[in-house]
């Protein structure tokens, strides 16, 4: 079952639903793609519309998504430091190999110099930088391995040299900082018939946002009956639009439901454009938020960026430590030109989002890394997948990551 937003992990075939497939991040076209029943899907598609069935026919290793993350498309232009650290490093070692053999041949020719000549030789082949030309791919080959056991899964090597240029951190709030579930949700407003209740859930079942799946435990059970939409649409950092005959129904934030420029809190539900209430919930922030935040402000400064209200405003700005650092109600085009101002600025960017509505910002950042949830729940645009139960372990995983480099030197060394 693949839903609005939701990547195909795996070639297969359309059984139910209407496919409306982004193949962007494969193929580079921007428009969708309409798939009709039995017709063939392939990895890396991305559903745009209500949630379809798909039979898988391949293994996710036999798929292109395996090797969508190298396929050139992906690659982000200048991002080789890998190889400039290995030149660097390699330079440094040719010279000073050169300069210890010579001073072995200085040492010998005023003595003998067929010893000083198998001396000067001998420096040479001991010093083969073979083995020196494996250090990096092993460390850091293995450094990969050692963290993908733990559940964060680096798209290549490259991303592990990166961390240590890192001197800015962006974060998400919704699906990165909290957790799926949530404290208390309640609905206010006018009270819900049985049918409205019943195309409220069947309109968020097919979005795979947190608030969709927070207004699906709210409103309950439903039963089973499906909702056959005429028109179904998720627009990213706004809402949901679904209609039958005689019904629209509106769901998301008040400026977008309303076309009011003022801004309330809440998520809100018009029913044929008449206002009938909204939603609200209390956040549920990750286990070891603290600790994780203590962390990285270590490697420089430490933002917000989210398309949510300004709710625990007082609790975000003791983490993040300045008001000024938290943005809210921005949308993914803002987004990602804040990652660009702060790169603008001389920053080496870090951005943790949920890959819902952060997809060109991660794109845009040094490094892009995305908490999941779910496995088909991120975007190739991203360096790295963190499961979102590895959380508390970002610390551990992160400074794992960056001490990488100190192995490298001592192999050198």
């Amino acid at each position: 079952v693949i839903r609005n937003g939701e990547l195909i992990p795996a070639d297969g075939q359309l059984m139910a639903g209407e496919a409306k497939i982004d193949y962007s991040f494969v193929s580079g076209e921007s428009d969708w793609q309409w798939v009709p029943l039995q017709a063939a899907v392939y990895a890396g598609g991305r559903q745009m519309g209500s949630t379809i069935e798909v039979l898988v026919e391949k293994r996710v290793s036999q798929s292109y998504l395996t090797s969508l993350w190298n396929d050139e498309a992906f690659k982000k232009e200048g991002k080789e430091p890998l190889q400039k650290m290995a030149d660097q490093m390699g330079t440094f070692f040719t010279y000073a190999i050169l300069g210890i053999a010579t001073l072995t041949f200085g040492y010998w020719v005023t003595r003998d110099v067929s010893i000083a000549i198998q001396a000067f030789t001998a420096v040479l082949i001991v010093a083969c930088p073979c083995a020196v030309a494996l250090g990096i791919p092993f460390i850091f080959g293995n450094a990969l391995r050692i963290l993908g056991k733990n559940e964060f899964y680096l798209k290549s090597i490259e991303v592990l040299e990166q961390f240590h240029h890192i001197n800015a951190v962006v974060l998400d709030k919704t699906g990165t900082l909290t957790e799926k579930k949530f404290t208390k949700g309640s609905y206010i407003g006018t009270p819900l018939t049985d049918q409205e209740r019943l195309l409220i859930a069947q309109a968020v079942v097919h979005s795979h946002h947190l608030i969709s799946k927070q207004i699906a435990t709210v409103i309950g059970d439903v039963g089973e009956v499906p909702v056959s939409w005429d028109q179904w649409e998720e627009q990213v950092g706004q809402g949901i639009i679904a209609s039958i005959p005689g019904r629209e129904i509106k769901i998301g934030q008040w400026q977008w439901v309303t076309n009011q420029k003022d801004k309330k809190e809440g998520t809100y539900v018009a029913i044929n454009g008449q206002i009938w209430g909204y939603f609200t919930f209390a956040s549920s922030y990750r286990t070891g938020i603290e600790k994780v935040f203590g962390y990285l402000k270590k490697w420089g400064a430490v933002f917000l960026i989210s398309g949510d209200q300004p709710k625990d405003q007082n609790y975000l700005t003791q983490l993040f430590g300045q008001s000024e650092r938290l943005r809210f109600r921005k949308s993914p085009q803002e987004k990602l030109q804040f990652i660009q101002s702060l790169q603008k600025e001389g920053h080496q960017v870090m951005m943790i989002g949920d890959g819902l509505n952060d997809s060109g910002a991660l794109m845009q950042s040094n490094i892009g890394i995305v908490i999941s949830e779910s496995d088909n729940n991120f975007t190739p645009a991203s360096d790295g997948i963190l499961k979102s139960g590895q959380f508390s372990k970002i610390p551990q995983l992160l400074g794992f990551a960056r001490n990488n480099r100190k192995v490298v030197y001592a192999a050198y060394a």
